[in-house]
């Protein structure tokens, strides 16, 4: 059975995981923001992990509410605008539909925790989007190793005035779903990696 790394981006969304019993896996708390998550990656690749489970929260920009499970089939990376010299937005398309009750959705991330929407619905052509702030990096640094990647997050917030105060409420709130998802997302890997 190969080993899967867990990647949780917040000290309180580790804190407050369930995750005991479940064999062959290693949990890396790695701390917010794309610069931890991706050191967050090499920690569980110098673990033995052969792929990489990126979980934890995520705000709703359009078509989400608090409680959904989502799988993103894009990360997008929102905050390196080097036009004309890169294209804007950068995306990865991701082979992320592991979860047949999770909402899809693009999933843009970048550093700040958005106190408004600050994207245009016309930019991503309407689809549900939710932000976070590891999911791109993850990704992109996954894609560069040959690491195979899940990403499943929860909608902790949408994404308005009181979004930092429902995070951090959120955190405790469904903190018994994160736990109920990651099992279920380790029960759907070990089957697609059989």
């Amino acid at each position: 059975m190969k080993k899967i790394g867990i990647i949780v981006p917040s000290f309180m969304e580790g804190q407050l995981l369930d995750i005991k019993g479940i064999k062959n896996i290693e949990l890396s708390i790695s701390g917010m923001g794309k610069v931890r998550a991706a050191l967050g990656v090499v920690e569980l690749i110098k673990k033995g992990c052969k792929s990489i489970l990126l979980t934890g929260y995520a705000g709703g920009l359009y078509g989400l509410k608090m409680g959904d499970v989502v799988t993103p089939y894009a990360v997008i990376e929102g905050d390196y605008h080097a036009e004309p010299f890169e294209k804007y937005p950068n995306s990865l398309v991701l082979n992320n539909i592991f979860l047949k009750h999770a909402k899809h959705c693009s999933l843009i991330t970048q550093d700040m925790f958005l106190k408004k929407n600050i994207y245009k619905e016309q930019l991503f052509d309407g689809v549900d989007l939710a932000t976070d702030m590891e999911a791109y990096a993850v990704a992109y640094f996954c894609r560069q190793l040959g690491i195979k990647l899940y990403v499943v997050k929860i909608i902790s917030d949408v994404v308005g005035a009181k979004s930092e105060k429902n995070f951090l409420d959120s955190c405790t709130k469904l903190s018994e779903q994160l736990s109920f998802v990651i099992k279920k997302s380790i029960e759907q890997i070990r089957k697609e990696e059989k």
